[in-house]
Parts: structure tokens; C-alpha cells; sequence
């Protein structure tokens, strides 16, 4: 099967803080990440088109990052894909990715 994304996913693994839909400040777990979009395991995801805002940890990352996403797929028990739409330090993210 080909890959249909433009950029490689980096499997990370690492906890990360979620704001979106009509839920509180939520944990979950970043599965991958890439430059445009991310997976987030989380048992009860928004529904596809609502957007959240995550906080990655400057422990697990190197750098506090904080993002803006929408949310492109919702699979109830397991988590969200996401295409990010903002960041805090898209060169950061860039650099790290390609690390």
C-alpha cells in the first residue's frame, strides 16, 4: 500500500495535555507526529471537524509546544487524527521531526 502523507509520522509515545469539543483539560498519549498532522490515543475523541488545542511537554519533546488541531478522523476507544493548524514554534517542531 502506498503512503498517501506528505511528510513522515515520528512514533513518539510521549503524554500530552488536550483541550477540544465540550470536554475539560484532557490526558491522553501522542502516538506519531508529523509536520502537518498527528495521532492522539484517547478513548473518547472529538468528532471529525471540531479542533483542539494540545500541550506537549518540554521534558518528553525538549520544548514546551503547544498546538492547534482539527480533527480529520475519530475512532471511539482509540483516539484522533489530527491536521495542525497552528503552532507555537513551527520551526521547533520542524527541527525536531528531522532529528
Amino acid at each position: 500500500m502506498d503512503e498517501k502523507r506528505k511528510y513522515p509520522r515520528k512514533k513518539v509515545g510521549a503524554p500530552v495535555l488536550y483541550k477540544g469539543g465540550k470536554k475539560a483539560l484532557e490526558r491522553a498519549r501522542l502516538r506519531d507526529i508529523s509536520r502537518n498532522g498527528l495521532f492522539i490515543e484517547t478513548a473518547s475523541p472529538p468528532k471529525p471537524g471540531e479542533f483542539v488545542i494540545l500541550n506537549l511537554d518540554g521534558r518528553d519533546i525538549g520544548k514546551e509546544l503547544n498546538i492547534k488541531a482539527k480533527v480529520v478522523r475519530s475512532i471511539l476507544g482509540d483516539g484522533m487524527g489530527l491536521t495542525i493548524t497552528t503552532t507555537t514554534d513551527d520551526r521547533f517542531l520542524r527541527d525536531w521531526l528531522s532529528s
